[in-house]
Formats: C-alpha cells, sequence, structure tokens
C-alpha cells in the first residue's frame, strides 16, 4: 500500500485518479497498488497545475508524499 496527500489552499476538493473520484484534498489517501498516478480536482478549474503524474513507491502514512494545488486568482470583472 502506498500513501499520498493533496493540498489545495483554502477549501476542500474532491480528488479525481485515474479520471474517477478517489478522496479528498488536504488528507492522506491510500493506494492499494505502486505506480505512477494522475491526480487531479473537481471543478470549478481555478487551480494549477490541471494534472500532477505523481508516483508513488515506498511512502508511509505518517510522512506520505505531498502535492500542492494552487489556486488562480479570481478574473477581474468586467465593468
Amino acid at each position: 500500500m502506498v500513501f499520498l496527500k493533496v493540498n489545495f489552499e483554502g477549501a476542500s476538493r474532491t480528488v479525481f485518479v485515474n479520471g474517477s473520484p478517489r478522496g479528498h484534498t488536504n488528507t492522506v489517501m491510500s493506494f492499494q497498488l505502486p505506480g505512477t498516478y494522475p491526480i487531479s480536482l473537481a471543478p470549478p478549474n481555478d487551480f494549477l497545475p490541471p494534472v500532477m503524474e505523481v508516483p508513488l513507491f515506498l511512502t508511509s502514512p505518517f510522512m506520505p508524499p505531498e502535492i500542492t494545488f494552487t489556486r488562480l486568482p479570481p478574473s477581474p470583472r468586467i465593468t
């Protein structure tokens, strides 16, 4: 089993792994098998990068690797 913590500032979002909902941000998630996984977040698409390819091998639930999606600043309103 391998582990990962996905961070996102300011809110909880659903985390997608291989395009399927798998957990929530800011918590430790477990994966049955080691490997490289595409990780993304649920909409709205106000974050970067859109997807991260994350290799997970020999991880620990006590100090899992962490990745962070950064929230984009709000778009200026045109008046």
